[in-house]
């Protein structure tokens, strides 16, 4: 796997103490294995899907947004 990391950032500033790391992944291919202690489920989405509600304001979290 490629890694590159972005940036940090604390979407609550002043709230809390809370840091969000950012990184780019570019995955060849990926086991099946899942930690059950990090991940409920995951599914691969295209990137126009996820696009589409920060475009449209739609989403107001600013977790998912700095993504």
């Amino acid at each position: 796997m490629n890694l590159t990391y972005l940036c940090c950032h604390n979407p609550n500033n002043g709230m809390s103490d809370l840091e969000v790391h950012l990184f780019l992944a570019r995955v060849e291919t990926e086991t099946v294995h899942i930690d059950e202690n990090e991940v409920n489920a995951k599914r691969w989405v295209p990137k126009e899907k996820v696009l589409e509600p920060l475009k449209e304001n739609r989403s107001h979290c600013g977790v998912s947004m700095l993504g």
